[in-house]
């Protein structure tokens, strides 16, 4: 499948979570160039020294140092980085917590993949996206991504 980012960054403190994911580009025609942050503060610390913005920030929720919440509310207020795409990745499917990352300004919210092929089909299903249809605050039923 054909990929339209370049850049992507993952910001995931669970190592087999991280792992997962990088397994799942090998199998995306043309993977974007990955860089991961360990937490919070390692994303928020990498977009303001990047040269080159990522193309999609993909933002766990439970992290130390600076949740995935913290970081989002973080990038929405800053004018640089309000047009970055931020897929939220959890384990909740917590209609609360959903809600709450929809109205905070996310792009869109993914359960995590319980396998590698969903985990596959999901990255490269999330990579083909077009971001000027899939914006924040965008169709509500469009926000939880839900078919692997």
């Amino acid at each position: 499948m054909q990929c339209q980012a370049k850049h992507i960054i993952l910001a995931e403190d669970d190592e087999d979570d991280s792992q997962f994911f990088e397994e799942a580009l090998k199998y995306v025609t043309d993977p974007p160039s990955l860089v991961l942050a360990k937490d919070g503060v390692e994303l928020t610390d990498f977009l303001h020294d990047a040269e080159i913005l990522p193309d999609v920030v993909f933002l766990d929720l439970n992290m130390p140092r600076k949740n995935g919440a913290q970081c989002l509310l973080e990038i929405r207020k800053q004018k640089e980085f309000q047009h970055l795409p931020v897929v939220v990745l959890s384990t909740s499917n917590n209609a609360d917590i959903i809600e709450k990352m929809y109205e905070s300004g996310a792009n869109l919210y993914v359960q995590k993949p319980s396998d590698i092929t969903s985990w596959r089909k999901t990255i490269a299903r999330i990579l083909k996206m077009d971001w000027n249809i899939q914006r924040p605050f965008s169709v509500k039923k469009n926000f939880i991504l839900t078919e692997f």
